[in-house]
This record gives structure tokens, sequence and C-alpha cells, in this order.
């Protein structure tokens, strides 16, 4: 970023969404990775052991379902209940796959599928998070993760070691967060803001009609 800075300085010279969005969002960004987000050690300990009961039990409900053991993380054992026990037509482009992707297309017509997405959302989410968070976690009991403003094709923000960025609106691993002495922690619906922004910056008055219809 500092070789390109000459480079391209003419060019953000004037750039208001530069100065004004970017750039400060950069530096939030950049503090968020030095002091690190607190988190409840006590609820990853307690969050990780129930969680890994619940994944426990739904794989045996599993094997009952489909009347035999298997491994629900390996996906030749899941090819083999889905293309052979189930039949589920063979996809002429991946084959054998099963790939989430695939998966969703025969997700309301056989409840196996089902909860195999769940099982396997379940499992991610106690591996990417919860133990995700223990291995990073510092003496004060914080994570820092790293935001890429640029790190995905689409131009979306994103985060890792740890990930912070993608955890469902209604999961409990929000609980592991807490919140520093004397603040509260507060929780935003942030649908439709991307338009709004677009319309105060563009001024645009079809935009400005838009975004209040939504």
């Amino acid at each position: 970023t500092n070789e390109l800075k000459n480079l391209l300085k003419e060019e953000v010279k004037d750039n208001w969404v530069f100065w004004n969005v970017l750039m400060p969002a950069t530096k939030v960004f950049a503090e968020t990775l030095f002091r690190g987000i607190p988190i409840d050690p006590y609820k990853v300990v307690e969050m990780h052991k129930t969680l890994w009961a619940d994944i426990n039990r739904d794989e045996r409900e599993l094997w009952e379902m489909v009347g035999r053991v298997f491994n629900p993380a390996s996906p030749p054992d899941c090819a083999s209940i889905m293309y052979e026990g189930l039949g589920i037509p063979i996809d002429p482009k991946y084959g054998r796959t099963t790939n989430k992707k695939i998966l969703e297309r025969w997700r309301d017509e056989y409840e196996f599928v089902d909860r195999l997405i769940l099982h396997r959302e379940m499992r991610h989410d106690v591996q990417s998070y919860v133990e995700g968070f223990a291995r990073r976690i510092d003496k004060n009991f914080r994570v820092h993760p790293t935001i890429r403003m640029f790190g995905t094709v689409t131009g979306r923000i994103s985060s890792e070691d740890p990930n912070i960025m993608n955890i469902k609106r209604d999961s409990k691993i929000k609980e592991i967060f807490v919140a520093n002495e004397g603040k509260y922690l507060a929780e935003f619906d942030l649908a439709g803001a991307e338009l709004r922004w677009y319309c105060s910056y563009s001024e645009v008055e079809e935009i400005g009609r838009a975004s209040c219809m939504e």
C-alpha cells in the first residue's frame, strides 16, 4: 500500500469516499486489531462442552435415521448414503459431490440432507469460532482479529485469525463477546444501509425514493 501511495495520490486527492469513509474505517479496524475484542473465557469453555454434546447427540440421530454408523464429516460416507442409499440423482457436472451448494437443491425433499447441512453448520461453528477463539485468546482474554478491507473478490470486508464477521444473527456464539468495563454491547440491523448511503452520497432523487420504499 505504501508503495502505491505516490502512484495513486492524485486519483484519491479529492476523493470524498476515500478520505471520509475508507480511511476512517481503516483506523477503526487497525485499533480493533491492536486493542482486541474482549470475550468471556468461562463462556467459551461452557459453550465448547455444550455444543459438542449437541453435535454428538445429533450425530447419533443421523445414524438412527439411515440405520448405520457413519461419519457426517466424511464426504465419501455421506455420498454413499445420498447417492446409493437415498437414490439422489448424481449431478452431471460435479458427480457424487456433497458440496453444500448442491445439497441445498435436495434440502426440502430429503430430511437427511437438511439434517446433514445443519450438522455441518454446528461443527463449523464450534471449530471455527469457539475453538478458534480459544486458540487465539491473549492473557487479557481478548482476541485480535485482522480486518481485511480488500480481502474478497466482491469487495466485502472480511476478517481472519479469528473470523468474527460471519457469525449467524441468531447464533449462541455471540454470547462469547462481552463489553469493556463500564460499556455496553448493542446490536443493530443494517438491512438496507448500503442503499441509504448511496442515496446520501449521490443525492440522486430516484435512489432516495427507492431507499424509502425498501
